[in-house]
């Protein structure tokens, strides 16, 4: 056989993978789960190993870290703590506390009756007694980690002062999690804020299905990880009334007594932050089924909204859109991805993320941190794109330039091509597949495609549900690795 047919063939049969990849993974691959043929991770475990549960690590930020037992004893203990030393040492070069606490870190706890104090309003205690055990997003806090119990006011009024006793600026809890085919990568939560300046000083990380990345690239893990710090270090919407200005001042109003975020219902359309920090804005976009206006939040920080305005080339862009899709633990607490493609705190892992200058400006907008922007890393997601980009529907936008790049409108099959992937450097292919059941209106953006009824047209996108089905190229096939 000639060498040319044998190419050809190994063209057709590579071809053929990476199209049925795509049409078994498609939901999972936007929520970036695993396969099905998982194991329990109780296959895993070396008892009677004697290894450091707690480390510290950092200069200028000190993280210490705590790991549940079942990662001390997971036989790729070693593995395992190189990612999370390495997933911090970039994040604590990256960004330092601009004030550290004098007191040490004790988290409150867990109760049923949470009564604020009367007399000092800063502090609750547990009316009827604390719970026996408390717990951060799945994490049994350990007992040296606890405040005392406060089960009534004289308790708060006897408050002690509890000087700090290690050199720590944050504890972060790690433990593994069960999980199954359809569970997401990882969890992670804040356990607690320091009273005077409300930066995160503690949080959870709980590792799902990116346990199995520890076998064959545990290089993913670490990028796992280092999403997750980012949520715990305060990229959550539920932090964003607690932000505050470069000068220690808060974004938004707080109670006098309370010195807790007070925003009266109607000062920023239900929203609990400032204008300052967040609002909504209306996104007009000709659809299939005609012009439709949406509503989404988005972020009004500033170095946020001047890093986007440089990076997508629009200066008429006054806020940055938050994620519209998913749960609560996705939704405003991400980038929308359609606009956040590789980059690291997007709602999904992509092979290649990166913490860019767009994180790294919101870190600095919290008020909480100096932050080095050196360490941002490159990131060519939509770059120079314009205006169109933003606030046009990706359909729209296909239809009005004369290339669709960065999106695409080939659908896979086993005769689809393998591009050069132009925002990474990696191989990839166009993601757009036929869906089981028609996508929302909003989501379709194709009024005719070669060789497609139009009957069928509505179910017809891109497979990643927060991108809002837009097609791009998906990484099948990585150049080099990129580091952090």
């Amino acid at each position: 056989m000639e060498f040319a047919s044998v190419l050809l063939i190994f063209k057709k049969m590579s071809l053929l993978l990476i199209t049925l990849y795509f049409f078994l993974l498609k939901e999972r691959l936007v929520e970036c789960l695993v396969a099905q043929n998982y194991a329990s991770d109780s296959e895993n475990l070396k008892p009677n190993i004697r290894r450091r549960s707690e480390f510290i690590v950092g200069e200028k930020f000190r993280v210490r870290v705590v790991l549940s037992e079942d990662l001390k004893n997971h036989l790729q203990y070693d593995l395992l703590k190189r990612q999370v030393k390495d997933a911090l040492i970039f994040w604590t070069k990256a960004i330092q506390p601009k004030r550290i606490s004098t007191q040490q870190i004790l988290i409150e706890r867990n109760c049923n009756e949470r009564v604020r104090s009367q007399m000092r309003p800063q502090y609750h205690y547990c009316e009827g007694g604390c719970n026996k055990v408390s717990i951060c997003n799945g994490f049994e806090i350990p007992e040296k980690y606890l405040q005392k119990c406060r089960s009534s006011e004289k308790d708060v009024v006897k408050k002690v002062q509890v000087k700090k006793s290690d050199k720590s600026d944050f504890i972060l809890f790690i433990r593994s999690g069960d999980y199954g085919p359809h569970t997401s990568l990882a969890t992670a939560d804040t356990c607690q804020l320091d009273l005077d300046t409300n930066r995160p000083i503690a949080g959870s990380i709980t590792i799902l299905s990116a346990m199995k990345y520890i076998d064959y690239n545990p290089g993913e893990l670490k990028r796992v990880i280092i999403h997750e710090l980012g949520h715990t270090f305060g990229f959550d919407y539920r932090l964003f009334p607690y932000l505050r200005h470069d000068d220690g001042s808060p974004r938004t109003r707080r109670n006098q007594h309370t010195g807790e975020p007070e925003l009266p219902t109607n000062a920023n359309e239900g929203l609990k932050a400032d204008r300052n920090t967040i609002k909504y804005v209306s996104r007009t976009w000709h659809t299939v089924s005609g012009e439709k206006t949406y509503k989404r939040v988005a972020l009004t920080l500033p170095s946020v909204v001047n890093f986007a305005r440089n990076h997508f080339r629009c200066n008429e862009l006054d806020a940055v859109d938050l994620e519209s899709d998913g749960g609560d633990g996705n939704k405003h607490s991400h980038f929308e991805r359609r606009l956040s493609i590789g980059e690291a705190m997007s709602a999904t892992c992509d092979i290649m993320a990166s913490v860019s200058g767009l994180t790294l400006s919101y870190f600095k907008d919290t008020g909480w941190y100096n932050v080095d922007i050196s360490m941002a890393k490159p990131w060519d997601w939509g770059r120079g794109q314009g205006c169109e980009f933003i606030f046009k529907s990706c359909g729209e936008f296909i239809k009005s330039n004369r290339t669709s790049s960065p999106w695409c409108d080939k659908i896979i099959n086993t005769e689809s091509i393998i591009h050069c992937i132009p925002h990474v450097n990696a191989y990839g292919i166009c993601n757009l597949i036929k869906h089981s059941l028609p996508l929302k209106p909003e989501h379709i953006h194709f009024d005719s495609l070669p060789k497609i009824r139009p009957s069928q047209l509505s179910r017809f996108g891109g497979t990643d549900t927060y991108a809002d089905h837009c097609p791009y190229l998906s990484v099948s096939t990585v150049l080099y690795s990129c580091t952090f």
